[in-house]
């Protein structure tokens, strides 16, 4: 448990300067800026998008503390091609820092109990709500993972592997004209290199996006998923940056040492713990030392 006395806060951070110095460690994971996580409840700076058919009611519903999306109703009709429904979250289209690197968001795959085993799941970069953009699709009953631009898919692979009901985290880059998609169990290692890669030029900047979506003939399931957590990686992001403004200040160091201590279930990580030992200490406020003042942006 984290000591809530405030002399001990300040007392802890007139220790970190001289110990972490003298033992000079290095930190090894990527600093994360959070997007949504959704504990509030509500999809705030989200905007709503999608094709629907006049005779489905699309919901948004962040109530649970993750992002469902999807139809109040079995499709009982043939779908616009395809049957979608998107949020996108408007900040990263009006910040040039998220133009190129990498978002990340969990996902749970559906069952066929319920309906929601064909349900796939998009994850978008550079797009406006109007299938501009660049799409990563993961499609569980099909173990299909694919990108696409607009509509045009860039590339897939058939070979993919999802269980019903369980959960994933995927990641989804746009640096430059590179494109690529990984994606991997919650709470299991993180594959290396991503199973996915594509070139393309069009797009360089938009917003960040999650949605769900069925294919053209698959009448009868219920098109409902869940996200969470979702964060971003800018590829000029400097590490100890943990409030992702740009600088690596006091704001950081407070933030860090307010979060001291272990945490469990330790996956997705905790912003602050940079070097990924589920523990926020003396390392971790090191990174934010190490930067101090500087930023790659």
């Amino acid at each position: 448990m984290r000591p809530e006395n405030s002399n001990w806060t300040a007392g802890v951070k007139h220790l970190v300067l001289p110990i972490v110095i003298a033992i000079g460690l290095v930190t090894s994971v990527e600093a994360e800026c959070p997007v949504d996580n959704f504990d509030d409840g509500n999809d705030e700076g989200w905007i709503h998008c999608g094709t629907w058919s006049k005779h489905q009611t699309p919901v948004w519903d962040a109530s649970s503390g993750s992002y469902c999306l999807g139809l109040t109703d079995p499709v009982r009709e043939p779908p616009p091609p395809p049957l979608s429904v998107a949020g996108e979250w408007t900040h990263a289209g009006t910040d040039p820092r998220y133009d190129n690197g990498c978002v990340r968001v969990s996902f749970r795959a559906g069952t066929a109990a319920a309906g929601t085993w064909r349900s796939h799941f998009v994850v978008s970069l550079r797009s406006d709500c109007k299938n501009a953009g660049y799409k990563a699709m993961l499609g569980p009953s099909l173990g299909r993972i694919s990108i696409y631009r607009r509509l045009a898919l860039l590339a897939d692979a058939w070979d993919s592997s999802f269980e019903e009901g369980r959960a994933y985290r995927a990641e989804f880059c746009a640096t430059g004209t590179q494109l690529s998609l990984k994606y991997w169990v919650l709470g299991e290692d993180e594959p290396a290199e991503p199973q996915l890669r594509a070139t393309d030029k069009q797009f360089n900047h938009g917003n960040i996006g999650v949605g769900v979506f069925i294919e053209n003939d698959n009448q009868g399931p219920i098109l409902r998923g869940c996200f969470d957590d979702v964060r971003f990686v800018p590829s000029a992001h400097c590490m100890g940056d943990v409030d992702c403004s740009g600088a690596v200040d006091f704001a950081d160091l407070r933030t860090t040492v307010s979060a001291w201590g272990s945490y469990t279930p330790c996956y997705p990580r905790q912003l602050e713990d940079f070097d990924g030992d589920c523990t926020v200490g003396f390392s971790d406020a090191f990174a934010v030392l190490k930067h101090w003042g500087e930023c790659r942006n």
